[in-house]
């Protein structure tokens, strides 16, 4: 078993669930931004973004950080191969989907 703490780095693997929602979110905003590009109306609002990414899919490794360690279980922020994250909560050690597991070199 691996000391979590917060700031280490580690690789989460995604569930369903969160393949799920980060596609639906990355195939809305697509969507969205070709609408807007039709109507020649991209939004000149400061902080306006869209969940633009390559999709992702059921047991994919990313690497999260660490921003909570208790007994073994730990939430953190996953980091998406696009602009937006994916934020994890109560994930424990192991090498199944929904678990972290620590970096190797090898």
């Amino acid at each position: 078993m691996t000391y979590a703490f917060i700031g280490l780095m580690v690789l989460y693997r995604l569930t369903e669930d969160d393949a799920k929602k980060t596609n639906m979110r990355r195939e809305d905003a697509r969507q969205k931004i070709e609408k807007m590009r039709e109507e020649n109306q991209i939004d000149p609002r400061p902080g306006f973004q869209c969940h633009v990414g390559n999709f992702v899919d059921v047991g994919d490794h990313v690497p999260m950080v660490v921003t909570m360690a208790s007994a073994g279980i730990v939430n953190g922020k996953a980091f998406l191969d696009g602009n937006d994250t994916l934020w994890v909560v109560g994930a424990i050690e192991g090498g199944a989907v929904g678990e972290w597991e620590p970096i190797t070199n090898g």
